[in-house]
């Protein structure tokens, strides 16, 4: 009828008609962009020296809670190619961390992702920012940490190196890291629920952490 072999005709009505089918070009001839923004909830592990700072006392520069947080957020999506088996993706991604334990500490991501359409499997990478509290001072001879201030003058000029660091005493800035994600999205008729793992590297410690949410298709018609 379409002059087309009888399998691939009856692929592309199974791509049509099937609600577990990803997104596809066949799928959505009449838009370029697939918006699957929504709610991503998980939890983030700290560890090195990050961990360490996390649980100490909070009169020792620490902030007296478990290096294991419970995290939340909005993903926004915004996809730029959709072709055979595969999307490419932007996604925005804004989370709060520590709300569980009496902290606010805000995150921004930008990543840039790539997705199978059959699969579901994704992975996604780009920079991070966030805001945080940190102080100068010093590591004492007996690798004791000390705020500069606490230096008492009278001994005459500090022979310690004075750096930056992790401090709850300290004052709100912001630090950077590069995040690399990978995960697979599970189908449900029109719903799709998300389920990603991360790490952060950093000289000072790692960050490990696994979200998961929901969304649903929602087409955009140019």
């Amino acid at each position: 009828m379409f002059d087309l072999p009888t399998d691939d005709l009856q692929n592309q009505i199974k791509s049509l008609t099937n609600e577990q089918v990803y997104e596809s070009e066949l799928i959505n001839p009449n838009t370029d962009k697939l918006n699957l923004s929504g709610p991503r909830l998980g939890l983030t592990y700290f560890d090195g020296d990050i961990k360490d700072i996390m649980m100490k006392p909070k009169d020792e520069g620490g902030y007296d809670v478990w290096p294991v947080m419970f995290m939340f957020g909005y993903q926004f999506e915004v996809q730029y190619l959709n072709s055979g088996n595969f999307q490419a993706l932007f996604e925005f991604l804004p989370t709060v961390t520590g709300v569980d334990q009496g902290l606010f500490l805000p995150n921004l991501s930008i990543l840039m992702g790539f997705r199978h359409n059959v699969r579901g499997w994704e992975i996604a990478l780009g920079p991070t920012a966030g805001l945080t509290k940190k102080a100068t001072g010093y590591y004492d001879a007996e690798g004791n940490w000390h705020l500069s201030s606490d230096w008492d003058n009278t001994l005459g000029l500090n022979p310690n190196p004075s750096e930056k660091r992790l401090d709850s005493r300290g004052y709100i800035t912001y630090h950077t890291g590069f995040v690399f994600a990978f995960g697979k999205s599970f189908k449900s008729g029109k719903m799709n629920f998300p389920v990603n793992a991360f790490v952060i590297p950093s000289k000072n410690g790692m960050r490990f952490g696994i979200t998961f949410g929901f969304n649903s298709k929602n087409k955009q018609v140019n």
